[in-house]
């Protein structure tokens, strides 16, 4: 009887440890398998949006073409100076040796106040990185322009900059922003981020 007792108690554990590890294998897997998923539908995301993004900017590229030949150039060339002087002041940065509030300063002849707090915050001052202080650089600015109405211009800017924080290696990035221009007052109005384009110090997109 204590055999047939002990048999059963080994037969018993044998098969939960067996349930249990069945369990614990598909958990893992339903797990890793979530999860790849999850990354999968990110990169699928973020590739569909950069995609719709490039076609967003391809056809500013036909508009601004057209724009310009029904157009004053004075205007244009005013609205790709501010903005182009606009992303200088926000991309060429070495946080160790500039605060935003002198950012601020140097950009009330290129944006309106909005534009200048929302770009250059003021509780950023004095806060860095967990790895150190933050740099970049701009290393190109192309401006296309959208639409006008009147002296209202609509235009998109494509950035691209390096950036390095602390003793990290640099990164590189394209980035879009939307921006609007009053040319009566020949501020930049509003300046809306669209998105990162592609990343990369040798992209070449």
């Amino acid at each position: 009887m204590e055999n047939k007792q002990k048999l059963g108690i080994l037969l018993f554990g044998a098969l939960f440890g067996s349930v249990l590890a069945s369990g614990v294998w598909y958990y893992v897997n339903h797990e890793h398998t979530t999860q790849q998923a999850s990354k999968t539908a990110v990169v699928q995301s973020t590739n569909t949006k950069t995609k719709e993004l490039q076609k967003i900017i391809d056809q500013v590229k036909k508009e601004n073409g057209q724009l310009k030949k029904g157009t004053s150039e004075t205007p244009l060339l005013d609205l790709d100076n501010s903005a182009t002087q606009l992303f200088q002041l926000y991309y060429n940065y070495d946080q160790s040796k500039i605060t935003n509030k002198e950012r601020q300063r140097k950009g009330v002849a290129l944006a309106d106040s909005p534009v200048l707090e929302q770009l250059f915050p003021l509780s950023a001052d004095g806060m860095k990185s967990d790895f150190g202080f933050i740099k970049s650089q701009m290393n190109d600015c192309q401006i296309y322009v959208a639409a006008q109405n009147g002296a209202q211009y609509e235009a998109l800017a494509v950035v691209k900059y390096t950036t390095q924080a602390g003793s990290l290696e640099p990164s590189g990035m394209r980035y879009v922003w939307k921006v609007k221009y009053d040319g009566d007052k020949k501020l930049i109005t509003e300046a809306t981020e669209m998105g990162r384009l592609s990343t990369g110090l040798n992209s070449s997109e």
